[in-house]
């Protein structure tokens, strides 16, 4: 947790007291556009500021638009190394994801994400995305290739497994099968390393791993006695293949596994009806040894269309987060079109299983298993052209994204645990935002009942809306004067609690200038010594921590170094003390001033963390 940063770093300048300045971790103060916002237009450059300088190298900026492949952007440093700013080549609608990665100078690494949203109607989250109406052809033609030659190979060799051991494992179907997928994979991974800004992301990599195993594949199936090494080896390119499909990216593992299962089950049942449609066209065979042949080969595709259906489904479920994307995104249209076809294959292999095989007809089931094979080749088709568009943006996955809608104006920022909860409270211009938040992050059944205590003794229980997972909000004037809101906060999983806080009925004026006057008196500071208590909860037993330190080393170990942080308000007057956040990394910082103008005492909350501090200064 960052807390436990503050106080690692804290005691690491107490080491090296005396021997000039400690090198501190580099905070992330502030973005720009702020995690969450809802933007009319793209911006022209994204920006990140720290509490300390950069390090040039090891830094960078990624970008991922509505779910395609990341980009890298190039970092300018500003502000003595304090700022990155990277300029957008290319700005349109959808939800941004900026992953960053910086080394701080003294070689500490962080790295993580901010997202915001491009779309028509500003402070409104844009609707799902519509996939693209013209992919690419020739990238649907590479891919159309890879998945036929994929099928050919993998059907032909399974069936040299399963269905017939007199089958020759390097014929010629499989071979052409087995180039058709290389030269297929090969395109694809051109044309991802030469499309302009990208990088060797997940994808790409993906595509090379597909590549190396096809090659292997096709060494295999030459020198390899047996189809067995071979059969694996193109089964584990589809695996690898599917890494980089839509499942998943939006699933993880899980949508990685089905889209394999998928992928994998449809290329042996395809290649395998191949197989069948070449032997009953050539009619080499007898007509008692082609119907053992078609009768073996309907063994195998009985169990391979169940699970394809299964993980088919599964699959469009996760990717088409409402019904009426399927009608109304192209994504959707496709997916519907696919499975029509893929239904009218169903539909030709029932009637050639019962009128061909069933009555011993082979020349009815040879018309028919190609009318078979036709219908999945054109499936085969949509599938190419499904992996190159984009599904819909799911709502629980841009709200996990986005979050709550920033507040304008100046706003009123305060945190501290519930139990083991973070409670977050941030009120401004009238509206209230609560959010629960877990130390392993946002829980969409996290809740927040809460309760207001109005200056005039009148209570009130509050109803929010929710805002996102854990996120709550309303509108709520505040009276003049203090009101008390209560939160009673619980999570699945973690044990919760109550947070108080006082609200003001209207939200100081931001005053940076008392923060930077606060920052240049405590480096002036010759030495102080630090009591240290870090509390992670109720079942937490802190132990204090005595830290000897000088202003300078104190004010380098802390997220605010720079003098820079958001609303920076005074608690009465700007002699008493100050509140302020650094919003990069969802720190809050709440300090009261001794007469000499110096932090007499500091709350520092974190995540899962909170640090109270007091402060004594020594006699010069």
């Amino acid at each position: 947790m960052r807390c436990g940063l503050l106080s690692v770093t804290l005691a690491g300048a107490a080491l090296v007291l005396g021997a000039g300045r400690a090198e501190a971790h580099a905070y992330l103060v502030r973005t720009d556009p702020v995690q969450g916002a809802r933007l009319s237009g793209a911006p022209e450059a994204v920006g990140l500021q720290f509490s300390e300088p950069v390090a040039e190298g090891g830094t960078t900026i990624s970008l991922n638009v509505g779910g395609a492949a990341n980009s890298q952007l190039r970092a300018e440093r500003q502000s003595g190394g304090r700022v990155l700013r990277a300029m957008l080549v290319e700005r349109q609608h959808g939800i941004y994801v900026v992953h960053w990665h910086v080394v701080a100078d003294d070689d500490h690494e962080s790295d993580g994400e901010f997202a915001f949203a491009v779309g028509a109607g500003a402070g409104h989250l844009p609707g799902p995305q519509q996939a693209r109406a013209r992919p690419p052809a020739v990238r649907v033609a590479a891919s159309w290739l890879f998945f036929v030659g994929l099928a050919l190979g993998t059907g032909g060799l399974a069936t040299a497994v399963v269905v017939d051991r007199s089958v020759a494992p390097g014929s010629m179907g499989v071979r052409a099968g087995m180039l058709a997928a290389t030269l297929g994979a090969a395109v694809v991974y051109i044309l991802d390393m030469s499309r302009a800004g990208a990088t060797t992301g997940g994808g790409t990599a993906a595509v090379g791993v597909v590549l190396a195993l096809m090659c292997v594949a096709c060494l295999l199936n030459t020198w390899a006695p047996r189809a067995e090494p071979a059969l694996v080896a193109t089964v584990a390119a589809g695996v690898a293949w599917s890494a980089r499909g839509h499942a998943a990216t939006a699933g993880g593992a899980l949508g990685w596994a089905v889209d394999a299962v998928h992928l994998t089950a449809g290329a042996m049942w395809v290649g395998a009806l191949a197989h069948l449609v070449t032997r009953l066209v050539r009619r080499r065979d007898s007509a008692p040894d082609a119907l053992v042949g078609a009768r073996a080969y309907a063994r195998l595709a009985l169990p391979l269309v169940g699970v394809l259906a299964v993980a088919g489904g599964v699959s469009a479920l996760r990717l088409v987060p409402h019904w009426n994307d399927l009608w109304t995104s192209g994504y959707g249209r496709l997916i519907v079109a696919k499975s029509v076809l893929f239904a009218v294959a169903l539909a030709l292999a029932v009637v050639a299983r019962w009128s061909g095989l069933g009555r011993a007809q082979l020349a009815r089931l040879g018309r028919v298993a190609k009318a078979e094979a036709g219908a999945t080749m054109i499936v085969l088709l949509l599938t190419a052209v499904l992996v190159n568009v984009a599904p819909p943006v799911q709502t629980s996955a841009a709200a996990n994204l986005l979050g709550p809608e920033p507040l304008a104006g100046p706003v009123f920022h305060d945190a501290g645990l519930a139990g083991i909860l973070t409670v977050a409270v941030a009120a401004g211009d009238g509206q209230l935002q609560v959010e629960v938040i877990p130390p392993d992050g946002p829980k969409p059944r996290a809740r927040a009942d809460m309760e207001a205590i109005f200056p005039d003794g009148r209570q009130a229980s509050l109803l929010a809306r929710p805002c996102g997972p854990g996120c709550f909000t309303q509108r709520l004037a505040l009276p003049p004067g203090a009101t008390r809101l209560s939160v009673a906060a619980s999570a699945p999983g973690w044990k919760g609690g109550t947070f108080d806080t006082m609200l003001p009925s209207s939200s100081p004026s931001t005053r940076p200038e008392l923060l930077s006057a606060l920052v240049k008196r405590m480096r002036a500071v010759p030495r102080l010594d630090v009591t240290e208590v870090t509390s992670s909860g109720p079942d937490s037993v802190p132990a204090p921590a005595e830290i000897a330190v000088t202003g300078e080393q104190f004010i380098d170990a802390e997220p605010y170094a720079s003098g820079v942080a958001e609303d920076i308000q005074p608690l009465d007057d700007a002699a008493t003390g100050l509140r302020l956040y650094v919003a990069g990394d969802r720190i809050w910082v709440t300090m009261r001033l001794d007469p000499e103008g110096r932090i007499a005492s500091e709350r520092v909350v974190d995540v899962g963390h909170v640090i109270d501090r007091t402060f004594r200064y020594p006699p010069a």
